[in-house]
């Protein structure tokens, strides 16, 4: 049993616990309902995950192998990720969705990156693994979750950069579109975060999966805290 594997999990239980608790109250009054809805769901997910890891460590002694309740979790958390992105175009106007189609192709640069890290990552560590199957199928599954995930976020950050105005013109509009891509872009560090989880996780380098498991802490905290400017600037 690994004492930084249980300190990693018990520091994201709590923060976990508390973007879980604060996005449900959150989403029981005032605007944006819906939005703190889905990230109530997704950071609830995390936490069942890290909930679950915690136990198996104390009852079996080590991470769990192959594909797990965990996984299916964290599918989960991209799940109401991917539903918040697409819940924010809803009230995009006509013009606004004619300059999506203009980024459609240069958002594909986020799947492609994640395709090409996980094809990477099943050479370093998967082949050879004696769940080796089990680890192809749980990154297929990964890797196209994350895709769509990476897809949409960057399609958003890239239209709503391109949707800003000259303060000079449009003041209140800038500043709701400086949010609108603080929201999106928290979403993208946080993406990374995963990949660089999943890199150090492929060496085994114990003191580097627990810094990096940390750093997605303040990642889907930038995400709550942006979640509040894209309610205030609908």
């Amino acid at each position: 049993m690994d004492i930084l594997d249980l300190l990693s999990c018990g520091i994201q239980i709590v923060v976990l616990a508390y973007l879980t608790g604060h996005s449900a109250m959150r989403a029981m009054r005032g605007r944006g309902k819906w939005l703190f809805q889905l990230l109530c769901g997704a950071f609830g997910c995390y936490l069942l995950c890290d909930m679950f890891w915690i136990l198996h460590i104390l009852s079996v002694g080590h991470w769990p192998d192959g594909i797990s309740v965990a996984d299916f979790c964290i599918l989960g958390l991209y799940s109401f990720f991917i539903a918040a992105c697409l819940a924010c175009m809803n009230d995009w106007t006509e013009p606004e969705r004619q300059q999506a189609r203009r980024f459609r192709l240069w958002a594909l640069v986020a799947p492609v990156v994640v395709v090409l890290f996980h094809i990477a990552y099943l050479n370093l560590y998967v082949i050879g693994y004696e769940n080796a199957l089990v680890d192809w199928l749980s990154n297929i599954l990964f890797c196209g979750f994350m895709s769509v995930f990476g897809y949409y976020a960057l399609l958003l950050l890239l239209t709503t950069a391109a949707a800003a105005q000259p303060k000079a013109e449009r003041n209140g509009k800038q500043a709701g579109v400086l949010r609108h891509r603080r929201f999106y872009g928290s979403m993208l560090l946080f993406l990374l975060c995963e990949l660089v989880l999943f890199l150090v996780s492929s060496f085994g380098w114990n003191i580097a999966y627990f810094v990096a498991s940390i750093l997605e802490m303040p990642a889907l905290f930038f995400v709550w805290r942006a979640a509040e400017g894209e309610v205030a600037a609908a």
